[in-house]
């Protein structure tokens, strides 16, 4: 008996990929370059990056989303 799992015709999922963090603040400084502080413009990017990697649009998964890519402690990045 065929089922979903092991029906011929089922591909394997593939993972979407990620973006590359240097990419991400690339693009983001690019259009919002003169019009905010760089440092506001450092943190919108570091959003954008938290908001590609996390799965749920809440503040405190994109934080833990950022905080993985950076290599940082969650709660850093929750912050």
């Amino acid at each position: 008996m065929l089922t979903a799992k092991n029906s011929p015709r089922t591909k394997p999922r593939r993972r979407p990929t990620k973006v590359n963090p240097t990419y991400a603040r690339s693009l983001v400084e690019q259009v919002f370059r003169e019009d905010m502080h760089a440092a506001r413009v450092l943190s919108l990017a570091n959003g954008v990056i938290g908001v590609l990697h996390a799965a749920v649009l809440a503040v405190h998964a994109i934080g833990q989303a950022y905080a993985k890519v950076a290599n940082i402690q969650p709660k850093s990045g929750v912050k």
